[in-house]
């Protein structure tokens, strides 16, 4: 799928989404992708700078396949903790094969706890299990 093909799916979703806002078909039973991809479209793109956004669909392509499949009500600090462990292992750079740094792995948090600060804003969630999650100094082997 392109970059235009998948930017046309995203708006598509978000339009259905936001008329099963409209309906009152919506409550916290989403899953993560898909506020994701409504704070993308709502949010992040009305507000971020284009290297800003680059950088978040790059961190999306991660967050995506470890949380975007679990509800949103149903995200615990402990599921954002081993995402962000698994981030700290070895292999998790994709191109040198070592881990993440520390500052990489502080905008991955930064990036999820602004999909759930959205998430709170439209009453989805009462709160940010964010808070809880801790960036771990790992000594590298």
């Amino acid at each position: 799928m392109s970059a235009k093909q998948a930017e046309k799916e995203v708006q598509r979703i978000a339009i259905l989404f936001e008329e099963e806002c409209a309906h009152g078909q919506v409550t916290a039973a989403v899953k993560f992708q898909k506020v994701i991809e409504m704070w993308a479209t709502e949010y992040a793109e009305l507000n971020h700078r284009s290297t800003t956004l680059q950088r978040e669909h790059l961190i999306a392509g991660r967050v995506i396949p470890a949380l975007g499949y679990l509800r949103i009500d149903k995200i615990t600090a402990r599921d954002i903790q081993k995402f962000l462990n698994s981030l700290a292992k070895h292999g998790a750079n994709k191109r040198n094969g070592k881990p993440l740094s520390q500052k990489t792995m502080r905008r991955h948090l930064s990036f999820i706890s602004s999909i759930f600060e959205y998430a709170i804003r439209l009453d989805m969630v009462g709160a940010n299990p964010c808070s809880k999650v801790i960036i771990a100094i790992l000594l590298r082997r």
